[in-house]
């Protein structure tokens, strides 16, 4: 059985009821209903958001990274883990369990939803960029890893999910010139993204309108950790997609 938990990935505070809902209660009561019916094997979809962070010497996120509490997470991250910490208590109780851990995910399916989001940004002419990385993958990838990880005897184990890191402007460059439009021009350094969240903060006041910007993505999006995805390739021997083959025009 695969249960893709990740349903609602909302930033506003005022989600974070039904954040809580669906990705920690949903998936304790996807974990109680498989044990309770003697469902054989479940693959969790988690997210990079759930997982640690590097200690000081390290300079990679892999799946041996730990979760630090005292770090600013978002409401999502936070549910994310709640949602994984349900899936290992019904791994002690008997339930065999694989968790995967997907970058951001681009493919056909969601137009103008999730990821895709992004891309409609870019088409439309967005100007700002920053320096942060990204770590991205195609949903075919996660379903070829999902599928081999279930047909095969590994249990009690996460997998990290990711083609490759980019930086934020390389990124956003790339989808200008798959698409033909104009690449973003101005870097935002913390300054100017600390000025952004707070006037949406603003704006979401005066308008009733949910958030698009909080603090916790201004700091994402300058964050410069690249994430390892040494693990799934060593275990399943898969070879990723390549941009270019699921980032394309439209």
């Amino acid at each position: 059985m695969i249960l893709v938990s990740d349903i609602l990935v909302k930033s506003a505070r005022s989600d974070q009821e039904k954040l809580r809902k669906i990705n920690i209660e949903g998936t304790a009561n996807v974990v109680n209903c498989c044990i309770d019916f003697g469902v054989k094997k479940l693959c969790h979809v988690s997210s990079i958001a759930a997982l640690g962070s590097p200690k000081e010497h390290e300079t990679i996120i892999s799946e041996e990274s730990e979760w630090n509490p005292e770090e600013l997470h978002s409401d999502y991250a936070i549910t994310k883990y709640g949602a994984e910490m349900e899936v290992w208590r019904g791994h002690q109780e008997g339930l065999e369990v694989v968790i995967v851990n997907p970058g951001l995910i681009f493919g056909y399916g969601f137009p103008k939803k999730g990821s895709d989001a992004i891309i409609q940004s870019v088409k439309k002419g967005q100007l700002f960029y920053t320096k942060g990385t990204l770590s991205i993958v195609s949903v075919t990838d996660v379903v070829k890893c999902m599928t081999k990880l279930m047909n095969s005897p590994i249990s009690g184990e996460k997998f990290i999910i990711s083609s490759e890191n980019l930086s934020v402007e390389e990124f956003l460059t790339f989808v200008a010139e798959t698409h033909q439009v104009k690449k973003p021009s101005l870097y935002a350094n913390k300054l100017l993204t600390s000025i952004a969240w707070r006037l949406d903060w603003l704006l979401a006041l005066l308008t009733r309108k949910k958030r698009t910007f909080t603090k916790i993505l201004a700091n994402a999006s300058h964050k410069k950790m690249p994430i390892s995805n040494q693990k799934v390739i060593n275990t399943i021997n898969i070879s990723f997609e390549k941009k270019p083959q699921y980032i394309t025009p439209d």
